[in-house]
């Protein structure tokens, strides 16, 4: 995702019913922040903007029945109960703890 349709980025997803979303600001774009930061580009209104943004639109309605955040349990029972599990450890952030 992103704003560089000439790379192939695109501004929306469609994400069917059923899937489990998340999103997360790349470790390079976050680096470019700090040294922005550094260097005192945010004083001269020069920084880069990072950030990321979830938002959703529901068709045909929304019924809060069927909606649901992924619990730490569920993400492991996902994964035969594995905590360990790398794919495990790095969504584990994302989700409601146990």
């Amino acid at each position: 995702m992103g704003a560089d349709s000439a790379a192939g980025e695109v501004k929306q997803l469609f994400v069917p019913g059923g899937w489990w979303k998340a999103s997360e600001v790349p470790e390079a774009d976050l680096a470019g922040l700090a040294q922005d930061e550094a260097r005192g580009a945010f004083k001269d209104g020069e920084g880069d903007s990072v950030g990321c943004l979830i938002s959703e639109v529901v068709v045909p309605g929304f019924d809060f029945e069927d909606h649901a955040f992924l619990g730490e349990k569920e993400l492991v029972d996902m994964f035969g109960g594995n905590r360990e599990d790398e794919t495990v450890a790095k969504l584990l952030p994302y989700v409601r703890p146990a």
